[in-house]
């Protein structure tokens, strides 16, 4: 496993502007991007990468997620984790009655987060979406038009 292919997984992972984060689904996008990266997904060193037990990927995980994405968006890939990570609670069998309390109680937060995140997901990728059109007619009109436009607007 090179190093090249370790920072491609995490841009198309963790970049808020990688055609991946069409892919709502985490698991979904991690197993893509790796595929993208040229990582087995079924390795286990893979797996690791993609669960963040391996510490050191995990570490430049987070690094790159606070140096290239907006704070909303950190947002989102962190409650998108910790809604995963829930979801791998909820999946092991009962022990004893008391499991079955505790994974109630996760059952519910976890709605509650699921709910979140995609309240997130829509608010971030559809303020981008307008962003995007917006800076597309700007660049439609012509500078003589602009300038029309901002001098009716002062006078």
């Amino acid at each position: 496993m090179r190093k090249d292919e370790i920072q491609k997984y995490i841009e198309l992972v963790y970049s808020q502007t990688s055609l991946q984060q069409k892919i709502e689904d985490l698991n979904e996008r991690k197993i893509e991007a790796a595929k993208k990266a040229k990582l087995n997904p079924d390795d286990l060193e893979t797996k690791k990468i993609m669960s963040l037990k391996n510490e050191k990927v995990r570490k430049a995980i987070v690094d790159y997620i606070t140096k290239n994405n907006s704070s909303r968006f950190i947002k989102l890939i962190a409650d998108q984790q910790l809604f995963w990570s829930m979801q791998e609670k909820l999946m092991k069998p009962l022990e004893d009655d008391d499991d079955g309390a505790k994974l109630m109680s996760i059952s519910e937060k976890s709605q509650d987060l699921l709910e979140r995140i995609e309240k997130n997901y829509k608010a971030l990728f559809e303020e981008q979406e307008l962003q995007e059109e917006g800076k597309k007619v700007v660049r439609m009109i012509s500078h003589e038009e602009r300038l029309k436009s901002v001098t009716k607007s002062t006078a």
